[in-house]
């Protein structure tokens, strides 16, 4: 029997001063490890810590089947994978609260470009009468048809098309061209 099994021996029977000698054997061993693994050294020592923990509550279910060494690196690769999958999820959980962030940032502009567009379309609207006004915003903001304003505004269909030719030839003459055509006016 080696000092290693010995120690384990003393150590599953209660003797602290074993599990240090355990320790002192193997934690640069489960330090490369984990730091091989994790590529971090707070992680790859805390890492240490916790597979120690675990050694130490485990250790008298080790039945040297194998050798002690190959255990505790199950032990450490196990441990370390589950950490990695942490990370992995947190990293994860940050880079969805990027994104909502983005999206928001996204949003805020799309509201804000909506604002501007709707100031943009209030500005052309008041240059015009209030019966241009009427056709442009019954045609061009609520979608109807030149023969459905016509029956809302009970205008003779060639009235309609006529305030709204007007109203397209104020607003170029008013706004640049491709402001009014960008606002669909």
């Amino acid at each position: 029997m080696n000092d290693l099994d010995k120690f384990i021996k003393d150590a599953v029977n209660g003797d602290v001063r074993a599990f240090e000698q355990i320790y002192k054997a193997s934690a640069s061993f489960v330090y490369n490890v984990a730091w091989s693994m994790l590529r971090n050294e707070h992680d790859a020592q805390e890492a240490t810590q916790e597979v120690f923990m675990k050694v130490y509550k485990e250790l008298k279910n080790f039945r040297f089947a194998s050798s002690f060494k190959t255990w505790v690196y199950r032990i450490t690769v196990n441990h370390v994978l589950n950490v990695r999958k942490s990370q992995s999820r947190y990293k994860n959980h940050e880079v969805m609260v990027e994104d909502e962030n983005v999206i928001d940032h996204i949003s805020d502009h799309k509201e804000q470009n909506k604002e501007d567009e709707q100031e943009m379309i209030m500005k052309m609207l008041d240059i015009l009468d209030p019966q241009q006004k009427m056709c442009m915003v019954l045609r061009h903001l609520e979608g109807l048809s030149y023969q459905q304003v016509a029956e809302v505004t009970r205008m003779n269909l060639n009235t309609v098309r006529t305030h709204l030719k007007r109203s397209r030839e104020l607003l170029i003459k008013k706004f640049p061209r491709k402001e009014v055509i960008e606002h669909e006016m």
